[in-house]
């Protein structure tokens, strides 16, 4: 159970210092190089949609990728915060 939680913060924490850091990118680069960038991805993307069965074997290994990650960091954090005993050789 504390590796679940562990790797939840840490999987909270890298969320928000990437969204911090996309916010301070465009901030250093100004509203209208944001505005510009949005307008180009509505343009490339949005304006004329990608067929959905692209859209839905891209959504299932960004999914695979996710939770596989999620279940890796978990299995690492319960090896670290819960390792087991030793076993004592008596002679």
């Amino acid at each position: 159970m504390k590796s679940k939680i562990a790797t939840t913060l840490l999987m909270g924490v890298l969320v928000a210092i990437y969204f911090h850091h996309e916010d301070v990118k465009w901030n250093e680069r100004g509203r209208d190089a944001y505005i510009a960038c949005q307008t180009q991805i509505f343009d490339k993307s949005i304006a004329s949609p990608r067929p959905l069965f692209p859209s839905i074997l891209t959504g299932i290994l960004a999914m695979i990728f996710v939770l596989g990650g999620y279940e890796l960091i978990v299995f690492l954090f319960s090896k670290i915060l819960n390792p087991k005993p030793r076993k004592q050789v008596s002679t």
